[in-house]
């Protein structure tokens, strides 16, 4: 998925060309270089688990269930992030195409112009903001057995695990909010390129 949002990246490098970036194309940009910071965390987290899987001391059987899911949720997610961001990197390429052709129209290929610019800002924010919450959680496991000198957990530990649960269910709901003509969208371009 890293090598996919470089990919985004230089193709909104290529769209802009000589001009300096609207703010709506720098908004663009950092959520992307945000989405990129937190596939790179959980990489290295994922890196770290292989290398020694039970660190700092062994996790209990539902622990390493409770692992699994998170595992399981990660990948699902990051299997839609990487529709979107192939479905974004297709929108791209098209703008660049037709900016090549009509050189003289900058504002009908400006990336803030476009239908879609929005929604797919609005679902890289949730599905960054997911990829976040879910490697706290997976920190959280790990961690949660880690105790103070005095037997009790750690108090950034207690913090984390009492705001997750909610932090978890705002993102539920926020979810929900991608609009069904977005979707209906990405489906139909996805659908298109995969003809051509």
């Amino acid at each position: 998925m890293l090598q996919r949002l470089d990919n985004v990246l230089s193709s909104i490098e290529k769209l802009a060309g000589e001009q300096p970036p609207d703010s709506k194309t720098t908004e663009f940009v950092e959520q992307i270089k945000d989405l990129i910071a937190i596939t790179s965390s959980l990489d290295d987290t994922a890196t770290s688990i292989r290398r020694q899987p039970f660190y700092p001391r062994a996790l209990s059987e539902g622990d390493i269930i409770q692992l699994q899911r998170l595992t399981s949720t990660v990948t699902t997610t990051v299997e839609e992030c990487t529709d979107s961001i192939d479905t974004l990197q297709s929108a791209l390429l098209d703008l660049i195409t037709e900016k090549a052709s009509n050189p003289y129209s900058p504002a009908k290929v400006a990336l803030g112009n476009q239908d879609w610019f929005g929604e797919s800002l609005h679902t890289m924010r949730l599905q960054t903001e997911a990829l976040q919450l879910l490697l706290s959680a997976i920190n959280l496991v790990h961690q949660k057995n880690d105790l103070d000198e005095d037997g009790y957990m750690l108090s950034g530990v207690r913090s984390l695990a009492s705001t997750l649960q909610y932090q978890l269910a705002h993102l539920n709901q926020k979810r929900q909010s991608v609009s069904p003509q977005f979707r209906k969208w990405v489906r139909a371009y996805s659908a298109h390129n995969n003809r051509c």
